[in-house]
C-alpha cells in the first residue's frame, strides 16, 4: 500500500467528551495522585482519543490499517492551556498534521502519522493533544 500521505491536512469528524466525576477519581487513584476536582493532566489525553468523532479502529482504518495490525502509540504530547474541569463538556476537533514513510530495524517499513486534537470547553481552547502514531506497513520496500 502507497503512503497515506493524502492524508496530510484531513480533519477528522468532530466529537464530544465528557469527564464525570467519578471517572475523575479513578484517574488520580490510577496515578497514585491524591483525588480532587481538578482532573490529572492526563485526563486531556483520554478525553482526546475518546472524543474524536470516530472510533480508534475507524481512525486505522482511514490510515490503511487495522486495528488488530499493531499500530503503535509512539508518541503522545499534552499541553494544556487552562485546566480541565470535571463534569464539562468538551468539543474534540483532530486534524492529521502529518505522514511519513519511514523504516525500523525493529518494525520494518511503517507510516508515521501525527494527529492533532484540540479541546474545547464552551468554545475556549482547554487542552492540544499531539499523539504520533506508528503504523506498520509489512512487506513494503519503505520508500515513498
Amino acid at each position: 500500500m502507497p503512503s497515506p500521505s493524502g492524508l496530510a491536512g484531513r480533519e477528522l469528524p468532530v466529537g464530544t467528551a465528557r469527564l464525570e466525576p467519578y471517572q475523575n477519581w479513578l484517574l488520580h487513584d490510577a496515578f497514585y495522585s491524591e483525588p480532587r476536582p481538578e482532573p490529572h493532566p492526563v485526563a486531556a489525553f483520554i478525553l482526546a482519543n475518546r472524543g474524536i468523532g470516530i472510533s480508534l479502529a475507524d481512525l486505522f482504518t482511514l490510515f490503511g490499517s487495522d486495528i488488530n495490525d499493531g499500530p503503535l502509540l509512539a508518541e503522545s504530547q499534552i499541553e494544556l492551556h487552562r485546566p480541565l474541569i470535571e463534569d464539562a463538556d468538551y468539543e474534540v476537533r483532530g486534524v492529521v498534521e502529518s505522514v511519513e514513510r519511514r523504516r525500523s530495524r525493529r518494525i520494518g517499513p511503517f507510516d508515521r502519522i501525527t494527529c492533532r486534537f484540540d479541546l474545547f470547553q464552551d468554545g475556549v481552547p482547554a487542552a492540544t493533544v499531539t499523539n504520533v502514531f506508528a503504523v506498520p506497513r509489512p512487506g513494503e520496500d519503505g520508500t515513498s
